[in-house]
């Protein structure tokens, strides 16, 4: 993480890092919650922010346990205490009105917050890796290896390709039983999601399936899928922030 500033929310957790800015009177706080393996710091959210700052917003981002200078380490990344910390965070801050702006991993915990808590208002999920330890990781992987999970139960952890070609991630199972303890691919659990969701996914994504949107999208009550021809997970094109810009504002508006 860079020399960035930050506030430090102590939770039962460990530590948890985070910056916030106010935006102009009844504007909504714009929570932006990175991906795994990145931070608060990460390239989409820190070239957004002057403009949503210009417009108004108020912007609230962080590091998520195991990520940047918060508690833990990758190995012991919790999407359950990513959940949980984010909670604390909106009651310490007593926020009102939040959009939610969140990325790959960070899409599954917000849409998990967005469940539980009545301040948020809408959500914009940038390549949502929901169940991501089974559907990004696991399930691929077992059709080559149909012993993968027993093996990865056994030894503890499964080292596998990182979302950056050329490198590794070490998950431990550990990782998985508490993931599976959020699953949001249910029908019924997807149902309680009441607020806009607008899902934007790179129809060149390579590491989260765009068919994994697709089931977000049909099972969402109030959801809207934008499928980008020629974008991968990066979503790095110019077409996203004006796709971000425009839905948070009609979010705003409503």
């Amino acid at each position: 993480m860079s020399s960035t500033s930050y506030e430090v929310l102590e939770t039962p957790r460990g530590d948890i890092a985070y910056d916030y800015h106010m935006g102009d009177h009844g504007a909504p706080v714009v929570l932006f919650i990175h991906g795994l393996e990145a931070d608060m710091n990460g390239d989409k959210i820190t070239t957004w922010m002057p403009e949503l700052k210009n417009q108004g917003y108020g912007i609230l981002r962080l590091d998520l346990n195991g990520h940047g200078v918060s508690y833990g380490d990758l190995e012991n990344f919790k999407i359950g205490h990513a959940v949980a910390d984010i909670c604390d965070l909106l009651d310490e801050l007593k926020l009102e009105k939040v959009l939610l702006l969140a990325s790959s991993v960070g899409a599954w915990a917000g849409m998990l917050v967005a469940k539980k808590r009545p301040e948020i208002k809408g959500m914009i999920a940038l390549a949502p890796a929901v169940n991501a330890l089974d559907e990004v990781f696991l399930k691929p992987q077992l059709a080559c290896n149909p012993s993968l999970e027993a093996d990865w139960q056994a030894k503890g952890y499964l080292v596998t390709q990182h979302f950056v070609p050329g490198k590794e991630l070490k998950l431990p199972y550990d990782m998985v039983v508490d993931a599976r303890k959020h699953d949001l691919l249910k029908a019924d659990v997807l149902a309680k999601i009441q607020q806009p969701v607008i899902i934007i996914h790179g129809m060149d994504d390579d590491v989260v399936p765009l068919d994994l949107s697709k089931r977000l999208a049909a099972d969402l009550p109030n959801a809207q899928l934008k499928q980008l021809a020629g974008v991968d997970h990066q979503l790095g094109s110019n077409l996203v922030f004006k796709l971000v810009e425009f839905h948070l504002g009609e979010m705003y508006r409503n």
